[in-house]
């Protein structure tokens, strides 16, 4: 016959989440390797789609900028810091130019990809790396806990 006033065990706190902690070492470091990971990847995907269009596309760098920051916010668990937007903004400027630097593969033709890097370009790869500063670097303070 059961009880049905016995609560049971206690309940024991387990430690609670906030995102405004700082990161442990190890999720700098796996932060660390999904900026490389990006960077590599979103480099050839940024070459990818150079060389089927034939054109250069800001709003790839925008979108590796996204992902840079979303990416590297998750494998921080949810953590953000300066340092954290640092890397993301450092990832979309690597992949960039990693992907622009592989223009000048040899069997790249220059009559079918126009290798002109512009201010344009250079405009928008400093709005994803603000992208990825965003999504992984410090939250700002709203004006109700400014008081």
């Amino acid at each position: 016959m059961s009880n049905h006033f016995d609560p049971g065990p206690p309940l024991t706190p387990d430690k609670e989440f906030c995102a405004c902690e700082p990161p442990s070492g190890t999720e700098y470091l796996r932060a660390t390797g999904v900026a490389f990971l990006t960077a590599l990847l979103g480099g050839i995907a940024w070459f990818a789609v150079v060389l089927f269009t034939h054109r250069l596309w800001g709003f790839t760098t925008v979108l590796i900028g996204l992902v840079a920051g979303w990416a590297i916010n998750r494998s921080a668990g949810n953590h953000r810091s300066v340092m954290l937007g640092v890397f993301g903004v450092v990832a979309t400027a690597f992949a960039t130019l990693g992907g622009y630097l592989l223009l000048w593969l040899p069997f790249v033709s220059e009559r079918t990809v126009d290798r002109s890097f512009s201010w344009y370009d250079v405009l928008m790869m400093g709005l994803g790396g603000f992208m990825a500063y965003r999504l992984a670097g410090p939250k700002p303070k709203a004006k109700d806990e400014l008081k």
